[in-house]
């Protein structure tokens, strides 16, 4: 019973960031050093620490409570990173430098972004598909697009289960965080 409860109090306690924001997952980051990074991707001492800051801002939750919207995940990318540290997190992760792929909602997220930032033309502002991502909103659609394809919260990994063979009946909550754990009735 010991176990159980242990196992109950570590799936059940939401790991919350420093300001009160659900982690969705851990993720196995390649840290930053030296000999991780390529030559052209050293960073300068002082950005570091921006490296670990997006690799945290891009576990956390896109749904439910205490979760940020993809606006909000954005400007935390880009005002937590550097072009160098957000150019290293996309290279720790194997992903393409080409904008391909790219969802609408990121793309349209960008040109919004773009045109409010743009003092001439605004109208005439378009995402840079099949380019390579050459500036930081460029970096962060691509961080963001990785981020869409994990899970968006951390119900996702609770919920698809199926019902033990030793069990008659099942719970209605089964699965859901607030669940708790199997009560000695139901073994």
């Amino acid at each position: 019973m010991l176990v159980i409860d242990v196992m109950h109090c570590i799936l059940k306690a939401p790991k919350l960031s420093a300001d009160g924001l659900k982690y969705t997952y851990e993720w196995d980051w390649t840290p930053y050093g030296p000999k991780t990074a390529p030559a052209n991707l050293q960073l300068k001492e002082k950005n570091i620490p921006s490296v670990t800051k997006i690799q945290s801002a891009l576990c956390l939750a896109l749904e439910g409570k205490k979760s940020l919207t993809l606006n909000k995940m954005w400007t935390r990318l880009d005002n937590q990173g550097t072009k160098d540290a957000l150019q290293f997190v996309v290279h720790s992760l194997g992903l393409s430098t080409q904008l391909d792929s790219i969802p609408e909602s990121i793309s349209t997220l960008y040109i919004e972004r773009a045109q409010k930032k743009s003092k001439r033309n605004p109208d005439q502002v378009k995402f840079p598909h099949h380019q390579l991502a050459t500036k930081k909103n460029q970096l962060i659609a691509l961080l963001l697009t990785w981020r869409l394809q994990q899970p968006p919260s951390s119900e996702a990994y609770i919920l698809p289960t199926g019902t033990p063979e030793t069990l008659t009946h099942i719970q209605k909550n089964y699965g859901d965080v607030k669940a708790g754990s199997i009560k000695a009735d139901e073994w």
